[in-house]
């Protein structure tokens, strides 16, 4: 049975939203798509075309374009695929990547794409969003033999200080299930932070945090694989699936920081990604009226931030933030 949630947000976002999220969202790890590479290579995968699904603005797709002769992106938002196609890019062929309005569940209806053409898919924190059951049978119809799926996602949101780093994964993801479990609960502010976190929780419950967002807050863990779903794909076979995990519940292993470090941001910065973020998106929609002011969620969150951290009500002061990752790798028989 399936459990899918389609996204009701970001494939409907108008051209401002596409572009916002473009200018907010980070890049992703060098290290991690070099992950991604080098098993793509170890198993034979050649470069030759790449098909990122569920792309949003291209911010992905971008960085993977110098690897592969050809490139395409899709999403199901038509402004979010006018945002990609207006920053462009070129492969290392030469050749414009191209990006088609398109959902995941459906590349094996991409006009001109024709069956196991291609070498790699990837899914870029996109993969909570789409129906599983539909996504691998289309995979596998499109992937080369021997070709690699990689769906990969960074979250929650955590700040590398153990001091702050309840109070700021409360703060960011809304929900007492991103606690961090290394903080310290003695943290002199911890009761205030935690106090006030709670009133919150209940606006972003049920309506707001859906299925999706509740599958990549779980790192994948729910999501359905090849196997599991009710028609399984034997193309993917489950003896050449692998898992990989970084810094999950900040647990580093013989790491420091999380993967690609940690990234100092202001809290205006944080503000900007927390405003992409499609909980909070459908809060202000169903918010109108609060948006800018005081009791606007995002601007709440602030305050607790700089509250926890110890900075002044309106300092633009920097943290130190990072995110645990999770890749799932996955290769066509």
């Amino acid at each position: 049975m399936s459990v899918h949630q389609r996204d009701p947000t970001f494939s409907t976002f108008t051209s401002e939203q596409a572009k916002h999220y473009a200018n907010s969202r980070p890049s992703y790890p060098t290290e991690l798509f070099q992950c991604v590479f080098d098993h793509h290579a170890a198993n034979g995968g050649s470069f030759k075309k790449l098909l990122d699904v569920g792309c949003g603005p291209g911010k992905a797709t971008r960085d993977m374009l110098p690897m592969f002769e050809e490139v395409i992106g899709i999403d199901a938002g038509p402004e979010m695929i006018k945002t990609a196609r207006e920053l462009g890019g070129t492969t290392k062929s030469g050749k414009e990547v191209q990006y088609e309005v398109s959902r995941a569940e459906e590349i094996d209806k991409i006009a001109g794409l024709q069956e196991e053409t291609v070498d790699m898919i990837t899914g870029a924190t996109c993969a909570h969003w789409i129906d599983m059951s539909e996504f691998w049978p289309a995979a596998a119809k499109v992937l080369k033999p021997g070709g690699t799926v990689a769906l990969w996602a960074r979250a929650p949101m955590h700040c590398q200080n153990k001091e702050i780093s309840s109070e700021f994964s409360h703060a960011f993801l809304v929900r007492s299930l991103a606690v961090d479990k290394t903080a310290d609960p003695k943290h002199p502010r911890y009761a205030m932070i935690t106090e006030r976190m709670k009133e919150f929780e209940g606006d972003f419950k049920g309506a707001h945090v859906l299925r999706g967002n509740e599958i990549v807050h779980n790192q994948y863990r729910d999501l359905q694989l090849p196997w599991q779903i009710d028609t399984p794909v034997a193309a993917f076979p489950q003896g050449k699936y692998l898992r990989k995990e970084w810094d999950y519940d900040n647990h580093f292993g013989d790491r420091d920081d999380y993967l690609g470090g940690s990234k100092n941001i202001t809290i205006k910065q944080i503000e900007g990604l927390l405003s992409t973020t499609s909980s909070m998106i459908r809060w202000r929609e169903a918010h109108p009226d609060l948006v800018g002011t005081d009791e606007d969620h995002t601007i709440k969150m602030m305050k607790i931030l700089r509250e926890a951290a110890g900075m002044a009500p309106n300092e633009d002061g920097t943290l130190p933030v990072g995110a645990p990752t999770t890749l799932l790798l996955f290769q066509k028989a």
